[in-house]
Parts: structure tokens; sequence; C-alpha cells
């Protein structure tokens, strides 16, 4: 496959996400010019993406230029069958292994390569991809070093401290300015996700959301570090949160909790709003605790089993 297809077929995966993480509805045109900002490249590479999309029935021609044919659950449910490149598909399968326990802390390209039977040049490509993420670095001696995850209750449960710490905070800055229309932007969005049913709502969709608003709500501060850290907190929550989504059971709870927090907003009642943050970020945590746990007793169930395997 050459680069410019690989490059179509790459754009074409990101253009589902995108429309998917906006809530986009069937028969919203898509412009190459946009798209071509959105991702910072230029028409022709666009032009490609939305042709294979077509071909997948994702996308119709609308006189010059294109429409989504697909919305809501319908975009949702074909999100996963748009194919990547190999080094997009092995960066998210490191991720995955990593946070499920499978890889460790230091890895050696040679093991990589044995275990993925990939390429090498694929492989390569997606080292790079983790590395300019801040997921991993090379160490010292030869191979790469996982950078800093949070995939354990210890972790995840520092993690929610200190946003208890920052974001309950952020909404109580003397510079606090909300943007009365990003907010109703953010729950009509809420609205739309929600209507559809919790089961018709996929992680990614949810992880991107759900980290928008908390950056959102923290960017009204204007302070920088606050926005700093919640920004890298949102990258190491990463994979993490998506994967974690399949087994929350608290969805349509957190939806409920997020339009609260979006209602005290549109009020100008900044106080309510972080007091609601402040209990959302609680009630998380233990969520999170719940699924940790839960995955702890699957291991330890199947280690069990293999001690009185014959």
């Amino acid at each position: 496959m050459s680069n410019a297809n690989q490059l179509a077929l790459h754009l074409s995966g990101k253009i589902v996400e995108y429309c998917v993480a906006k809530g986009l509805p069937a028969g919203t045109k898509l412009t190459e010019r946009r798209l071509g900002d959105e991702f910072g490249v230029s028409r022709s590479p666009i032009r490609g993406a939305l042709a294979e999309l077509q071909k997948r029935k994702i996308v119709t021609r609308d006189g010059a230029g294109y429409v989504l044919a697909l919305g809501g659950s319908s975009l949702a449910k074909v999100a996963h069958d748009v194919p990547q490149p190999a080094a997009s598909a092995l960066y998210l399968q490191i991720l995955r292994d990593r946070f499920s326990g499978k890889l460790p802390d230091h890895v050696s390209e040679t093991d990589l390569l044995r275990q993925y039977g990939v390429t090498r040049s694929t492989l390569q490509k997606s080292l790079l991809k983790l590395n300019r993420n801040g997921y991993i670095s090379r160490s010292v001696a030869r191979g790469w070093t996982f950078g800093e995850t949070l995939g354990s209750v210890a972790s995840y449960q520092a993690s929610y401290e200190f946003r208890l710490a920052i974001e309950p905070a952020a909404l109580q800055s003397p510079n606090y300015r909300i943007d009365m229309a990003a907010v109703q932007t953010l729950y009509d969005r809420h609205v739309k996700l929600l209507g559809r049913g919790s089961e018709a709502i996929n992680g990614m969709e949810w992880s991107a959301l759900d980290a928008e608003l908390h950056e959102t709500i923290v960017a009204f501060s204007g302070n920088e570090f606050f926005i700093r850290s919640m920004k890298d907190q949102n990258q190491l929550r990463g994979i993490v949160e998506i994967e974690s989504f399949y087994a929350d059971e608290r969805v349509k709870a957190s939806f409920e909790e997020h339009m609260s927090i979006l209602e005290a907003l549109l009020r100008g009642d900044c106080q309510w709003a972080a007091t609601l943050l402040d209990r959302h970020l609680r009630l998380a945590a233990e969520s999170t605790q719940v699924f940790f746990a839960k995955e702890s007793a699957v291991e330890t169930n199947l280690v069990s089993k293999d001690k009185i395997m014959p």
C-alpha cells in the first residue's frame, strides 16, 4: 500500500472518530477544507479518506461534496469497523496490553517483534507515536521504558485525589469566566447521547466527551497551571478510560452528573457546580475501584483454575 493510501485510510478512521465524538447527525455536510484544518493536512488525503468512507457507505456524495450517511448509534457501531493502518492498530494494542499487565515496564524491540508478528517498520512507527504522546521513552540500555500510567487502584486513587484538589478549585478562581455557548454545546451533546441509550455509546466516544468536559470546565479559570494539569491527567487516563468504560455500570449516572454540573454553570452558579463536580469525582473514583476489584477477582479466579487443572 502506498504512503498516500495509508494516510487516506488512517484519516478515514480519524474522521469517523471525530464525527462520533462531536455527535454529528446523519446529513451533516463534511467539507474537505474544514476536515483538512482539523487534522492539519491538505485536501488531497481528506478527499481520499472520504472516498474510502463512501465505499463503506458511511458518507454519500452530495453534489461536489460529501454528507454523513450515518449518525448517532449507527455511526458509533461502525466506528471500530473502519480499518486502521497496521501502525495505528499496533499502537492501540500495545496500550491495551500495557493496561492489562501483559507488557512489563521495560520492553525490547526484539521481544515486541516476536510478540506481535509485525514488520520492524510498523513497530518503529508505533513506538515513535507512543514516545511522542509520552507513554514510553528510550531507556539508557537498549529498548523502551513505559512511563507513568494509571493502571492500578493506587495510581487511580492518587489521580482522583489530585483532581479533587484542582478541579473544584478551578471553578472558584476569581478569574473564572464561563463561556455559555461552549457549556450549552456540551449540554446538548450530552442530551443527544443520553437519548440514544447508554448501551449504544462506545468507550471511545464517552472518553472523548468526558475529557472535553473536564478540560473545558477547568479552562474557564484561565489558570495555565490548572489547565496543563488537567490535560496531563486526561492523557494519563487515556486507554484505561476507554477499556474500563465497558465494565462501568455508572454510564447513565455519569451523564446525569455531568448535565447537573453544566446546568449549574448555565445558571452562573460556580459554587454549586464545584460542589457537584466534587461529588462526581468521588463517585467516579469509587466506580473505578469497583472496576479494578472485578478485574483482580477475574485474574485470581483464572489463576486458581490453572492450579487445579491436570
